[in-house]
């Protein structure tokens, strides 16, 4: 028994199945290779893909040497600014975290200490009186549109209508600040305390524009042009209405709100409607002869508030007014000292004494009043331009 029986036990090998190839010997073929033992004196030769692998000079090596540390130098770079970005985005949340912890503890002391602020002796707290004494009687600070035409309004007292008038004007000019970002954190707490009704009227939608839309076409029919006069007898607001079509046209070419659209624009220009030249601003001389011209025929230099004989010269003069006030106050001006010495030549008055027109008999007089504190509550000439409810805000965006 061999050693390949003995490890398998005694066991017999089994025989091993006859196979159809030759052996060997029999076929009279070599095998492949060199015989075990031998060595390759020749040298080898390198294939195509070998030699492509190696550089055509040393210059060419460095300049991929170069390249490498480039691209490994701006990997680095790059992993060293994400790393700082990273933590400059921790930084950025405990910031705002900080920033949100101060602003909760502002509000909390804007809160604890308005009431204190009230007691300052300023014409503003008056107001806010006033305006808190007013909601107590009457039940509501909603000051309507127009309010000859309510009878809430119309059962108020004499004094009740002036108080009116009065707080109406001070909330439009509390609701510009709001808008512009100047009204104080305390202040705009205690309006809020108050219940002010910061967007008094919604703007219409555009149903209401269309209607309107349809008389001016209606009117295109009738007449030829869209071209309505003043106060047409059919529909007095609808001549108000195309001139803040045309305001908005005007808008929207210089990059301004309130804008008309496109599409509205588009139906307009459809029917034939003539958005006219922009008008070209009267020079501060020109307003000065209209002024002496005033002089000649009145006697005297001082034009009413919104006198209708020549509306444009009643607001210029109210400007120059402002203006003068900017001067006494330290304040930038647009108005210079020879105008200013101009407007003296004749007589001009700075002041309008507290009213908002001058009583004379043979004129007719603006709209205006006194409030309770001695202030005229004048507006500038930019202000008046535009059309206001007793609020001093927009009855709507006439644009709709």
């Amino acid at each position: 028994m061999d050693r390949r029986e003995a490890a398998l036990g005694g066991a017999e090998t089994p025989p091993r199945l006859p196979t159809n190839s030759p052996p060997a010997a029999e076929t009279g073929k070599k095998k492949k290779g060199r015989p075990p033992g031998s060595k390759d004196t020749k040298p080898r030769q390198m294939c195509q893909m070998e030699k492509q692998k190696m550089y055509a000079s040393e210059f060419e090596k460095k300049k991929v040497e170069a390249a490498r540390r480039r691209i490994d130098q701006s990997q680095k770079k790059l992993e060293a600014a994400e790393a700082k970005v990273l933590r400059l985005q921790e930084i950025l949340e405990e910031a705002k975290e900080a920033a949100e912890k101060a602003k909760e503890e502002a509000s909390k002391t804007i809160e604890a200490v308005a009431d204190v602020l009230l007691l300052e002796p300023e014409a503003w707290n008056e107001y806010y009186r006033l305006l808190v004494t007013f909601k107590e009687r009457e039940g509501h600070i909603e000051f309507k549109h127009r309010p000859q035409a309510h009878a809430v309004y119309i059962a108020l007292s004499p004094e009740a209508k002036k108080e009116y008038k009065t707080l109406a004007r001070w909330l439009w000019r509390q609701r510009t600040a709001r808008r512009q970002g100047v009204l104080e954190k305390h202040q705009l707490l205690l309006l809020d305390r108050a219940g002010i009704n910061w967007t008094p009227k919604p703007a219409p939608g555009p149903e209401k524009w269309m209607v309107s839309f349809e008389k001016i076409k209606e009117y295109k029919r009738l007449h030829g042009d869209c071209k309505v006069p003043r106060n047409y007898p059919p529909d007095p607001k609808l001549a108000s209405w195309t001139r803040s079509q045309v305001g908005a046209y005007r808008n929207a070419q210089a990059g301004k709100k309130p804008a008309l659209s496109e599409e509205r624009a588009r139906l307009l220009e459809e029917i034939g409607f003539d958005w006219g030249a922009p008008k070209t601003p009267k020079s501060w001389e020109c307003r000065f002869q209209e002024l002496r011209r005033y002089l000649e025929h009145y006697g005297h230099p001082n034009v009413p508030w919104r006198w209708d004989g020549n509306r444009p010269l009643a607001y210029w003069v109210n400007n120059q007014r402002n203006k003068y006030k900017l001067v006494l106050d330290g304040k930038k001006s647009s108005i210079t000292s020879e105008q200013i010495q101009k407007l003296n030549s004749i007589g001009f008055q700075w002041s309008a004494g507290g009213k908002r027109a001058y009583q004379r008999p043979e004129e007719k007089q603006g709209r205006g009043y006194e409030n309770d504190f001695g202030d005229d509550d004048q507006v500038s000439g930019d202000e008046l331009d535009e059309e206001y409810d007793v609020d001093g805000e927009r009855a709507y965006d006439r644009t709709e």
